[in-house]
């Protein structure tokens, strides 16, 4: 995806801030075909520890053209509770906290260190392990896909119509703005209670 589609801002989103926060803490410069940034801190771009964030280079005839990433919810990863933990009071207790860590697939994933390390701390690896290589394959899959598109089109042209996607989608959300009136609002709705009563939470919000 090179342009945020207007139904999905929630997590795919937040790939890119998890991917800058990558860059930032990571060296980035030798990476290969069998590279990967694997996280799911949520300070550095990630939701909530069960989402487990994957990125991997996507390279043609030596050239990096860009990255495959994507998201995934994990049934549990640890912590003080099985899934998501309501009675944490602190990050830790909700269950291992993985920092942008740069990996080599074929080395430390497959019964490798990483995987031994992050499943070791699952109540339930097999179907954490499960989930976890769906999210290898669905890179796979991009990665393929979009050395497909390059080598139909060429690698200049893919490159030159991601960048003018990325302007025309600046474009639109400019416009967009513009229309809006000079002025202030306010709103407010109700959500669903929290687990611990029965009252529901009122949610305000303002613009200047």
């Amino acid at each position: 995806m090179v342009a945020q589609a207007e139904m999905i801002p929630i997590h795919n989103g937040g790939l890119s801030q998890a991917f800058h926060a990558s860059a930032r803490q990571l060296d980035l410069s030798r990476v290969g075909p069998d590279s990967a940034i694997l996280l799911n801190d949520p300070y550095a771009g990630g939701q909530h520890l069960n989402d487990f964030i994957l990125f991997q280079p996507i390279f043609l005839e030596g050239e990096l053209l860009g990255w495959a990433g994507n998201t995934a919810h994990h049934l549990d990863v640890g912590g003080g509770g099985a899934g998501i933990n309501i009675d944490a009071s602190e990050l830790i207790r909700e269950g291992i906290v993985i920092p942008p860590l740069l990996i080599d697939v074929q080395r430390d994933l497959h019964d490798g260190i990483v995987d031994r390390l992050i499943f070791a701390n699952v109540r339930t690896p097999d179907l954490g392990r499960g989930d976890f290589y769906a999210q290898l394959a669905a890179n796979r899959t991009g990665i393929e896909r979009m050395q497909e598109l390059a080598r139909r089109t060429g690698v200049a042209t893919l490159k030159r119509a991601m960048e003018e996607t990325l302007v025309y989608a600046e474009r639109r959300m400019r416009a967009a703005i513009a229309t809006l009136p000079l002025g202030s609002w306010q709103g407010e709705a109700l959500i669903d209670n929290d687990v611990r009563g029965t009252t529901p939470l009122r949610v305000q919000a303002g613009s200047r």
